[in-house]
């Protein structure tokens, strides 16, 4: 069963917190979709200083009307929107 999260239903003061409790309980290679009214990059950009394991966005949908992004829970070095290799900071 595929998680979605629509956040054009939650008042967006509790954005933040949803998507973070989501992310919580994802185990790594899991995912869900967030569906939105505006591009949700950015809240991924500001979340992801707190979450464990990386991030990976796939967008399926992309506006204007409507975005629709596949979230998907992945280590850090495998996460390609980061810009981090996985080289400890050692650079490369």
């Amino acid at each position: 069963m595929t998680r979605v999260l629509d956040l054009r239903t939650i008042p967006e003061a509790r954005w933040d917190a949803s998507v973070a409790n989501l992310l919580a309980v994802l185990q790594e290679g899991e995912s869900f979709t967030v569906v939105s009214g505006v591009d949700p990059k950015p809240l991924f950009e500001n979340l992801k200083i707190g979450v464990p394991a990386g991030v990976q966005l796939d967008y399926l949908e992309a506006g204007p009307q409507s975005w629709r992004v596949r979230v998907t829970k992945v280590s850090r070095g495998t996460d390609e929107n980061s810009g981090c290799c996985g080289g400890g900071c050692g650079g490369s």
